[in-house]
């Protein structure tokens, strides 16, 4: 123990004695010491800001569920269906392309870096976006929810039989939901229900 003791006494007075070359490994060192804490801290943060998806506290925001979107959608086009004049009772069905999906905020971060003989690879990296809500957690901003669109309609009606009013509700079916009358079938409800 007193040899190294001793040992760096006389390395000491080795540097001291020459100032520049004490200046220069003491800049060495604090260099070193910097680069070493600031990768602390930046991976700390790496690990505050950029979550995989997995890891994120999704939104306590509900994306309505696939079956309530439709239920909600065939309603709305009953109740305007069954007002047309001549449709009488109605019941509608639809089919949905997919389900709601929701998209949240991304910071994107391109870096180009230079590899072996003039090659120049492009990396990318998506961190999402997060905010603290009242409750002090972390939760990815959302932006907005893209709700699925509308595939096909079945409607079913008393007056189905008439040309006339299955070319007003095919009309207005397909203005509203923006789909080709080819997905829009019409016909009459039997008179046993």
């Amino acid at each position: 123990m007193e040899d190294i003791k001793q040992k760096i006494k006389e390395v000491i007075g080795k540097f001291s004695a020459d100032k520049k070359t004490f200046l220069i490994v003491l800049a060495g060192i604090a260099g070193v010491l910097i680069l070493v804490i600031s990768e602390l801290f930046s991976s700390g943060e790496t690990e505050e800001n950029g979550k995989n998806s997995e890891d994120i506290q999704i939104s306590e925001y509900s994306i309505e569920n696939h079956y309530e979107y439709a239920e909600m959608l065939e309603n709305k086009l009953t109740d305007i269906i069954s007002s047309i004049e001549g449709a009488g009772e109605t019941k509608v069905m639809l089919t949905l392309e997919s389900s709601s999906e929701a998209v949240y905020a991304q910071n994107d971060k391109t870096d180009m870096e230079s590899g072996d003989e003039n090659k120049e690879k492009l990396s990318s990296e998506n961190d999402y976006v997060l905010i603290k809500t009242d409750s002090s957690k972390e939760e990815a901003l959302l932006l907005k929810i893209i709700q699925p669109e509308v595939k096909g309609v079945a409607v079913v009606c008393e007056g189905g039989d008439s040309v006339y009013v299955q070319q007003k509700i095919m009309e207005t079916v397909s203005a509203v939901f923006d789909i080709s009358t080819s997905k829009i079938k019409v016909t009459k409800l039997s008179s046993e229900n």
